[in-house]
């Protein structure tokens, strides 16, 4: 029952740090030795970056107390249930890949940091591979949203499927500007990186106050793509004011393609019934699938 919650966390949090041990103990690092002078620049260096990650950090639960509050005077408790239900489902898939990607990206990003041609290649091709990975699942997760919602919650969530697909929206614009962030992280740009992150949790937090308040629990999915309808152009904007960015016309395509599926399977939905509609929907994941597996394949010389 619920006496098992505070155990079942715990032991997840030292069965990850027992193999983080583990496997750390198998890398043998080399013995250095710095001179204060060297020590005093990188630390300063590390705490300056890292107290940019600590103010955007910070800035995360803020929103999120203010998103929550503000869904409570509109609506009530249940109508929070159903919005942080429909945002859960729709980061799980997509978060798997971008934090899976972002351990092997970072550190490539960072070894090219003084090439900016390089920088935008990197960040091109992980777009790429990124939506190429993202857009069948998030086709798949809007087609089947009425199915997985009340297997996976219950059938008291019938509202939180609306909801669901308006974020599946902002999910691929996500994925779209996740790399392109990366760069000014990798580049030390701290300024540039606290500034996009600090006005894009601006705008969430007007838009969602504003959308709320107009459309309600609708509303608060809008206030998601919205936001990063805003925060894709700002990032590229900023980011090709030092690399000179362009998007590829690989890039371009993907995320063309991954917004023609989603509108598809939106319209799907909206003009079809019964078993047309799921008809429709299944062949779009089967030919989006198809389509993405082919493209990988292509990029990484697969067979």
């Amino acid at each position: 029952g619920l006496q098992g919650i505070a155990p079942a966390i715990l032991t997840t949090s030292l069965a990850a740090l027992a193999a983080s041990w583990w496997y750390a103990r198998r890398v043998r690092m080399p013995a250095v030795r710095l001179s204060w002078g060297e020590v005093g620049r990188e630390a300063g260096a590390l705490f300056t970056l890292g107290a940019a990650f600590l103010l955007t950090g910070l800035q995360g639960p803020v929103v999120q107390n203010i998103q929550r509050a503000t869904l409570v005077h509109y609506a009530d408790l249940a109508t929070v249930g159903q919005y942080l239900a429909a945002l859960a489902l729709s980061h799980t898939y997509v978060n798997f890949i971008l934090n899976a990607m972002g351990l092997d990206y970072l550190p490539r990003l960072t070894r090219q940091k003084d090439d900016p041609a390089q920088l935008n290649r990197l960040a091109n091709e992980q777009t790429e591979v990124a939506l190429l990975l993202a857009v069948p699942g998030v086709t798949a997760l809007m087609v089947f949203a009425p199915l997985l919602i009340p297997l996976l919650y219950s059938g008291r969530f019938d509202q939180a499927v609306e909801v669901f697909r308006w974020q599946c929206l902002g999910v691929l614009l996500k994925v779209a500007s996740w790399a392109l962030g990366f760069v000014l992280v990798a580049q030390a740009r701290r300024t540039a990186f606290v500034f996009t992150e600090t006005v894009t949790n601006g705008v969430y937090v007007g838009a969602f106050y504003l959308l709320v308040r107009w459309f309600g629990l609708t509303g608060a999915a809008l206030s998601f793509a919205v936001v990063y309808s805003w925060y894709l152009p700002l990032v590229m904007l900023t980011v090709r004011r030092y690399t000179g960015f362009a998007w590829s016309a690989g890039a371009g395509r993907v995320l063309l393609v991954g917004l023609a599926a989603y509108t598809l399977a939106v319209a799907s939905h909206q003009y079809l019934i019964g078993v047309w509609e799921w008809t429709a929907g299944t062949a779009l994941v089967l030919a989006t699938a198809l389509w993405s597996y082919r493209e990988l394949c292509r990029r990484l010389d697969l067979p």
